[in-house]
């Protein structure tokens, strides 16, 4: 399996995961979780630091635009396994 092919089910299964806590919705075939502030996020993949990255958006309106001006921590494929990635990224939506 390739970088790609990991971080691509990394992410699947952290979206799987963070759909028992947030509310979701697909948005052009990407899950984006909504919060309860009204924010949206999705989880993103990042080749070049083969790393997942937690994009946010201010609204709904703006995340159905595609538009997430602000990005969280780099979640490292090669630091974090998918449980502690899985908590790692709560902590930071969470704060």
């Amino acid at each position: 399996m390739t970088e790609r092919e990991m971080r691509l089910k990394r992410i699947d299964d952290i979206n799987d995961m963070l759909g028992k806590k947030y509310k979701s919705i697909e948005i052009d075939e990407t899950i984006v979780f909504l919060l309860e502030n009204g924010q949206a996020f999705r989880v993103d993949s990042i080749g070049k630091f083969n790393a997942i990255v937690v994009e946010y958006a201010d609204n709904i309106e703006l995340a159905k635009k595609g538009i997430f001006g602000e990005d969280g921590d780099l979640f490292y494929m090669d630091e974090l396994d998918e449980k502690e990635m899985y908590r790692a990224i709560i902590q930071e939506i969470e704060e």
